[in-house]
This record gives structure tokens, sequence and C-alpha cells, in this order.
């Protein structure tokens, strides 16, 4: 309504070159735009005859309209600087986001090479947090101590060897031969008691809120971003429970590997017709409910 007034004011041509000057100052950046817009009154007039604008008259409406709590935090990068609706908008972003993560691309830099430094830099700290979010590594820890075989004394060196001949050839995805004799491979309980526990168990899961994303096949990305989540507590069985950080920037040649692997697996016949109909069989596993305690009785037998 301010730039149509102006614009009105143009048309008079009494004002039209005081008004032109003031617009030409715009490119000088020196010159606040407020005085473009608003220039000075040229009369004398007491500021009590001066009628308000409607923006100064109803301050807390405007904030309000414009999304922004009149007397919030201060800081647009915290939710408390909002009104409830836009929250509401804001947090609807962050769930389809996370959709996006744990579905379809996980570790966006993989895909996308950007020369911009300063996005490159935003988007790997939003991925790290996204990460923490979900508690992946807590999560891959449990499984990893559960599900796998150990030492019965827990000697460190001894689960540390154990460890390294289950990373070998990404061993700890595989879970034996079929009745065909092919290997099982991305199959082992680890990694779907992980899938089920972290995208399709409980009312604010992935599945839950995104059922047309999860709810006929578990999205290859999602159990690369699994594996690779119990790659991380592995390493950590390695090192003798010293604390692994798990960061995009660090774990993405893994993710990539991971995704190489279910690539490789695709080429072949009998393996893609597996990993497809098994994939299928743990969304509906996760639609149902089925407890973690049932998991590592799957049975892969799919040929």
């Amino acid at each position: 309504m301010q730039l149509l007034a102006v614009h009105n004011q143009q048309t008079s041509e009494a004002s039209h070159s005081t008004h032109h000057t003031a617009i030409n100052d715009v490119d000088d950046l020196e010159t606040p735009i407020s005085v473009c817009l608003h220039p000075p009154p040229t009369s004398q007039v007491s500021l009590a005859d001066v009628s308000p604008s409607p923006t100064q008259s109803k301050p807390t409406a405007a904030s309000i309209a414009s999304g922004v709590m009149p007397e919030g935090n201060s800081d647009p990068s915290q939710l408390q600087f909002y009104t409830p609706p836009v929250c509401d908008i804001i947090e609807c972003a962050k769930q389809i986001s996370h959709c996006n993560i744990a579905s379809v691309n996980s570790f966006p830099l993989c895909q996308f090479h950007f020369t911009d430094v300063d996005f490159n830099c935003k988007a790997t700290k939003y991925m790290n947090k996204v990460i923490a979010e979900l508690a992946l590594k807590k999560k891959a820890r449990t499984y990893v101590r559960e599900r796998y075989k150990w030492d019965a004394q827990n000697h460190h060196h001894v689960n540390a060897n154990t460890t390294r001949k289950l990373l070998e050839c990404r061993n700890f995805l595989k879970h034996g031969l079929d009745e065909e004799g092919h290997t099982n491979n991305l199959v082992h309980p680890v990694l779907l008691g992980l899938i089920i526990d972290l995208f399709y168990t409980g009312t604010n899961t992935m599945a839950n809120i995104f059922p047309e994303v999860f709810q006929n096949e578990v999205p290859c990305a999602t159990v690369a971003l699994a594996a690779t989540a119990i790659k991380v507590a592995l390493d950590e069985v390695v090192l003798e429970g010293k604390e692994v950080t798990f960061k995009c920037d660090v774990y993405l040649d893994i993710y990539v590997d991971i995704l190489g692997l279910m690539a490789k697996c695709d080429m072949a016949p009998v393996h893609h017709a597996k990993t497809k109909a098994l994939h299928v069989q743990w969304a509906k596993i996760g639609r149902n409910g089925s407890s973690a305690g049932t998991m590592t009785s799957f049975d892969i037998d799919l040929d």
C-alpha cells in the first residue's frame, strides 16, 4: 500500500521531481530505503496532528499477521520467534525433510556437488543434526550388542577381532545361504530390527507420518542409512568402546559403498528378486507391529 501511495503521488507534476530524486537514491547503498519511500514532510506540522499509519497503530496485529511473535525471541532461527501457526508449518517442513533423508537421499552431497561452500557447510550441519535427532547410532549400538555373537567374558580384544571379521566384505550385512546356495545379502536380522525400530515403531515414526512412502516397501535409501549406522556402532567396538562420531561428511563413503552393493545385487536377477520381496515383507512386518524379539527368526527363503 505504501508503494502504491508513492506511485500515486508521482502522478502529480508538483511532486514528480522530488520523488524521482528519492527513488534514484535507492542505488546508493548508504541511503536507507525508508527515506525513499517516506520522504520527510516539507511543512511544519505537529506530530500530534499526524494520523498514524495502520502499521504504526497496530504493531501487535501486524507482527502476528507476519507470523512473528511481537514480544518473542529475537532470533529468527529459533521457533519462539514465530507464531504457533507458522511453527506448525515449520514442523511439517521439517518432517518432510526428514522423510526425504530417510527414504530418498540420506546424504545429499553424494549426489549434488555444489560450488557454494557456505551452502555445503550448512547442508552438512543440517544432516548431522538430523542424524542426531533420529538417534541412529544409539539404536544401532543396542542391536549390535544384542544380535551379534560376542565373547562371553566380554574381552575387548576378542570382540574387536570378531568385529573385524564382520566388517570384512561387509559380512555384518549377510545372513547365511538360501536353499539354492545363494548368499543372503543385506538381510541380517540386525538390519531388519534396526529398520523396524527406527522407522516403523511408534506413532511419530516416518512410516506412520508418511505411510505412502513406507507402507508398501522399505526404501533402498532407508536400508543403506540403517546399514551405515550399524557400521558406526561396529567401528566403536573395534576402538574398544571409544565413541565414534556419526556425521555425514565422515561416513559418506560408507553410505555410497552400501548403495553400490545394493546396485550390484540388483544386477543379478536372483538377488534382485530376493531383495525386492524382502523389502516388501519388511514393510509388512513394520505395518503389523511385529516385536523386535521375533526378528532373529525371520525366514528369508525367497527363491
